[in-house]
């Protein structure tokens, strides 16, 4: 799994996946899966909320 931050809005953010495989016998990886998830903030009572920006964002 490969993982890229798209975008990060006002109550949500975007992140790029992608999935690979490496197969028996093959010498290259294979792209099997890639898509943008939208992920939004929500509050206590299930509305979007403003997600906070006062830290710097965390790389993994």
């Amino acid at each position: 799994m490969h993982a890229n931050l798209v975008r990060v809005g006002r109550t949500s953010i975007t992140v790029h996946l992608e999935a690979w495989v490496l197969r028996r016998k093959e010498m290259l990886s294979i792209l099997v899966t890639d898509s943008n998830f939208t992920y939004v903030s929500i509050d206590d009572h299930g509305q979007p909320q403003v997600i906070k920006r006062d830290q710097p964002p965390i790389s993994a």
